[in-house]
């Protein structure tokens, strides 16, 4: 395993993992799971 070729890829895989602990307080307690035609929430 050659980790300088396989570092940039390491950090693409860990980036959106990290993104998620950066931003987890502010994510709301309840997310919509579908909404109408009129882009109203009914779920």
């Amino acid at each position: 395993m050659n980790l300088k070729k396989e570092l940039p890829l390491i950090t693409i895989v860990l980036l959106p993992f990290i993104y998620l602990a950066y931003i987890w307080n502010q994510l709301p307690d309840k997310v919509p799971m579908h909404w109408n035609i009129k882009g109203e929430i009914d779920r």
